[in-house]
């Protein structure tokens, strides 16, 4: 018997489509009698998936696949954003509850530019009781150790791992067709002989069968909002059958001890209805807001599946726009008669968008709505997560109900905490700003954020947004002036690099060339492996006829990010310069 102990659920924002809801009945149909769930950094669908699995008669096992980093403060403190990957499966209560807790504290005290949350080793040492990890896949700490610094690098890594976890601790193997996997998978087999362990195969599942690698395409290429040149080395990430797996050529019980771990986690249902206490949120205290969910509706999946796929047509783009938002595409044939003939000459458009409408980008703060209990009780019962400057519930709303979550209403607190309510409306007014913004409607988005501003001149995060609205909208005078407001005070530091290369765009529209250089040098030099301000210098020098620097700052950038539109075109200039 196989499990699959490696899986990405929705809660793998914009990297799966599997749904607990949909395709959990397949797997038992394939005569498996268990799945993990092990969404990227996060567990917000551990309890729907945790139900979906009773439905359909499967045994759940409750996990995550973590950002692991050695020392968080001190990634967080460099702004280095590498971090390798770390699958935690709880193999009990007493280990779900320590899933919560760990999985908290890397989005509350080590979060990364709120992008995730850090896992590190004295997280591990902290909250490892009741869990069991496996080493993930190849971009875990213990195969990259291997790959990059041979056996002795690798067997300290696996000494590190089993001096917390003992016996719970697991290679684990994958086969996908990919050269540096293959790499790890003989030296993790090695290690494994070393120490006495068996190790684990999984697969690495991001959607239910192998056509839609397609669909999980278009998610991948669009998760930033827009479709970029991104793809993936293979296309085998689906939920295999047995023999499927079987046929990867690993010892029979290396599959065998993926159902043997499974059948050891055992979650009860009761740890999703903990004690919750008679104390009651404080407006003066830790707010914690719901959550809601940012949907792919009929326009955004049109948008993402046109853009990954490059379609262009006479007119399209505008019967795109026309579309209201929410629809699914149902809704949207009957809004708009266009459409409707468009769809017919594109049937495959029309089943990839089905395909995509519903699927969840992101969960994001809803300000109308506080969780009725203390910080303290919250973050250590149900996942939690840094958003938009705030802290969240991140199980979704209807999990919230579900559970009896106490919620209450902000507008209630108007009159009995003024202050408060004050301070959420401005939040309200800073989610409408960015939801326009995001909708590419600066003009409306920068009135929001001036009016913002006026009421607080000290929200850097306003600001930030009205700089880059007022770049869109070609005012780049008033963009760099409060590009400069920002780096004055202190702004975020992990965006700093972003802000002094679009500063320095900004000073080149504007026809100041030395401030726009000494901006592009400065970006580079608190961040040497950004790409962005290395074109941006090519292209400056390329204009000012200093073709020898132009042509080393172009190879800097290609070597950085050899794919898309930007690297063709520094290939294409460094060509014409003779480079």
């Amino acid at each position: 018997m196989f499990t699959h102990l490696h899986c990405h659920f929705l809660g793998s924002y914009s990297d799966s489509l599997l749904d607990p809801d949909r395709d959990l009945a397949r797997v038992k149909d394939m005569g498996q009698e268990a799945i993990a769930i092990t969404d990227h950094g996060v567990i917000d669908y551990c309890y729907p998936f945790y139900q979906a699995c009773r439905r359909v008669g499967l045994h759940p096992v409750l996990g995550c696949e973590v950002y692991f980093v050695d020392d968080a403060r001190r990634s967080i403190e460099a702004n280095d954003s590498y971090r390798t990957h770390l699958i935690l499966l709880a193999r009990d209560n007493r280990g779900f509850e320590n899933l919560v807790k760990l999985v908290n504290r890397s989005w509350l005290d080590n979060n990364f530019g709120e992008t995730r949350g850090l896992v590190d080793w004295n997280l591990l040492e902290e909250f490892h009781e009741g869990l069991i990890a496996l080493s993930a896949c190849f971009w875990g700490s213990l195969p990259q150790k291997y790959i990059t610094g041979g056996m002795d690098a690798a067997e300290k890594e696996f000494a590190k791992y089993y001096d917390i976890f003992g016996g719970d601790f697991y290679p684990e193997l994958g086969r996908h067709g990919i050269d540096d996997e293959e790499k790890a998978n003989e030296g993790l087999i090695a290690i494994s002989k070393r120490f006495g362990v068996t190790p684990v195969v999984t697969n690495d599942s991001h959607y239910p069968r192998e056509r839609d690698w397609r669909f999980h395409d278009i998610i991948i290429k669009t998760r930033f909002g827009y479709a970029t040149d991104f793809e993936l080395d293979v296309r085998n990430y689906y939920l295999k059958s047995e023999d499927e797996m079987r046929d990867l050529g690993f010892p029979a019980e290396y599959y065998d001890m993926a159902t043997e771990i499974a059948q050891r986690c055992r979650v009860d249902r009761e740890v999703f209805s903990p004690d919750l206490g008679d104390e009651r949120f404080d407006p003066e205290g830790i707010v914690v807001f719901s959550s809601k969910q940012v949907i792919i509706d009929a326009y955004q999946a049109l948008k993402d599946v046109t853009g990954a796929w490059k379609i262009r047509g006479r007119g399209l783009q505008e019967i795109i726009d026309s579309l209201p938002r929410g629809m699914d595409i149902a809704q949207a044939l009957r809004e708009s008669p266009p459409l409707v003939g468009w769809l017919e000459e594109n049937p495959r458009v029309r089943e990839a968008a089905d395909r995509l409408v519903g699927i969840p980008r992101r969960l994001q703060p809803d300000f109308s709505t506080v969780i009725d209990l203390p910080f303290e009780k919250i973050r250590e019962v149900i996942p939690v997560r840094r958003a938009r400057g705030e802290i969240m519930a991140a199980y979704p709303p209807a999990v919230l109900k579900e559970l009896g979550l106490p919620l209450k209403s902000v507008d209630s607190l108007s009159g009995t905490a003024p202050g408060f309510s004050a301070w959420v409306k401005q939040l309200t007014m800073m989610d409408e700003a960015r939801e326009k913004y995001d909708d590419r409607d600066f003009t409306s988005a920068s009135i929001l954020l001036e009016g913002i501003i006026k009421a607080n001149p000290d929200d850097l995060e306003a600001r930030f947004l009205l700089a880059e609205a007022f770049y869109f909208l070609k005012r780049y005078g008033q963009a760099v002036a409060q590009y400069e407001f920002l780096e004055e005070n202190n702004y975020n530091p992990w965006r700093m690099p972003r802000l002094l290369t679009r500063k320095g765009w900004a000073y080149s529209w504007l026809k100041e060339t030395e401030e726009a250089r000494k901006s592009f040098e400065r970006a580079i030099a608190l961040k040497d492996n950004y790409a962005p301000p290395r074109y941006a210098l090519g292209v400056l020098d390329y204009r000012q006829g200093r073709y020898r620097k132009a042509i080393e700052s172009f190879k800097i950038f290609i070597a950085l990010r050899p794919e898309g539109k930007q690297a063709d075109k520094a290939r294409g200039l460094i060509r014409r310069m003779g480079g």
